[in-house]
């Protein structure tokens, strides 16, 4: 019972509080903030990967398939059509 209030109040927290945070770090103040966390994203995957890499001093086939899954996500994110679709209407 303890445990569902919890969840609940997380929830709603997260959800109250999820687009006031999400319009603050939007760095494209004229398009969704989809777009620019999804640049975020990316970028913290590519980070946290070369972090690894240097930690544990190998590199496997997967985390060279992640940067090139982040690259090609950031690539993918500043194309023209797609920031005219994250367009905002007013």
């Amino acid at each position: 019972m303890e445990l569902d209030f919890v969840a609940m109040y997380w929830h709603c927290f997260f959800a109250c509080y999820h687009g006031m945070m999400a319009k603050h770090f939007n760095f494209f103040k004229d398009r969704h903030w989809s777009r620019s966390f999804s640049i975020y994203v990316a970028l913290a995957l590519i980070i946290w990967i070369h972090v690894a890499i240097i930690y544990f001093q190998g590199v496997s086939w997967l985390q060279t398939f992640y940067i090139l899954f982040s690259i090609s996500l950031i690539f993918v994110a500043l194309l023209p059509q797609v920031r005219n679709f994250y367009k905002k209407v007013k």
